[in-house]
């Protein structure tokens, strides 16, 4: 199983930052934890497939994991997210360029079909906000022209999605640079507060939606939490149920047990008559007979006692005879 291949308790609680390659997802998950690219618990950065296994780090005790890039012969696109396993997960970050890819719109549609919250976040804004200043699309950099590129590019990503992909358009996109979500951390760990305020500057670091994408995780998060718990309540009352179905199950057998015993008795009581009745009906006619036969010989005998003879006439002559001889 995935959770198997990546060490994942059936309880826990998964985020992952996935993208194309070399796009930045190491180092946003290092900016969101606050640390350095350099700092020994960070993870690796560089030009290239840097990452090139899974790798899980902790924030706001639950995990991020860092995945490899996809969009490479080692990492193709095609499957990407079954093959990686990210339907077990409870949110993703999937980090977009200025301009989104077919493999992103493809990547976004396989969260939404397996019902995995999904944030689209198109990092390096610093360097997005030098390019706008070098074009002259504005004339300085600070909170004003800030809101105005965000809000343009903002509208920009929606307007794509309607036209490409409007199943994807209500997924929200948040602005960012890894640089200004690193000392927003920073100072979150200093103060030790969670409530962040937008276009703000930070020892002449501009805050883009670091605070509005933070704000979005940690939402996700209590989510997944709420989600797990009712979970866990539902699998608890499918046991009970499903305990309860055995024990339906079983009385309903031990009651067709008894069922069968009473039909097998009743058969046996019915056979019982019958063989009864039978054996009656024999008995008597076998009496009967006994009877017609003495009956038979008693009359056979009265035949015997009474039967009469005939007197041959030369007897009857004789007696005749010696009376006729005594007259003389």
């Amino acid at each position: 199983m995935v959770n198997d291949l990546l060490g994942i308790e059936s309880n826990e609680i998964m985020f992952c930052i996935c993208g194309r390659v070399n796009i930045g997802k190491s180092a946003l998950i290092n900016a969101i934890r606050g640390l350095e690219d350099n700092d020994p618990k960070a993870a690796k950065v560089g030009d290239g497939e840097v990452t090139t296994k899974i790798s899980k780090f902790t924030w706001e005790h639950k995990n991020l994991y860092d995945f490899a890039g996809y969009g490479t012969l080692t990492e193709p696109d095609d499957d990407y997210f079954m093959r990686k396993g990210l339907c077990n997960f409870h949110g993703i970050v999937l980090l977009r360029d200025s301009a989104i890819q077919q493999a992103d719109i493809n990547f976004a549609r396989k969260a939404i079909e397996f019902n995995v919250p999904l944030v689209f976040v198109q990092s390096k804004m610093d360097e997005v906000m030098g390019r706008k200043k070098r074009d002259r699309e504005i004339s300085e950099i600070n909170a004003t022209s800030i809101k105005f590129i965000i809000k343009k590019l903002k509208q920009n990503h929606r307007d794509y999605m309607e036209k490409n992909a409007p199943d994807l358009a209500d997924i929200p996109c948040f602005f960012i640079s890894s640089d200004s979500m690193r000392e927003l951390m920073k100072l979150q760990k200093s103060l030790g507060n969670n409530k962040f305020q937008d276009s703000l500057i930070l020892d002449g670091t501009f805050l883009y939606e670091e605070d509005k994408l933070i704000n979005q995780l940690l939402i996700m998060m209590y989510q997944s939490c709420e989600q797990e718990e009712k979970l866990e309540e539902v699998t608890k009352r499918a046991e009970k149920i499903s305990q309860a179905e055995e024990e339906i199950v079983k009385m309903e057998e031990d009651a067709n047990e008894i069922v069968d015993r009473n039909e097998r008795m009743l058969i046996m009581e019915e056979t019982i008559e019958k063989l009864r009745a039978e054996l009656i009906e024999s008995t008597t006619g076998d009496l009967k007979s006994e009877d017609d036969k003495s009956c038979d010989s008693n009359e056979d005998d009265e035949n015997d006692e009474f039967e009469v003879f005939e007197v041959p006439e030369e007897t009857e002559n004789y007696e005749d005879n010696i009376v006729e001889n005594k007259k003389v």
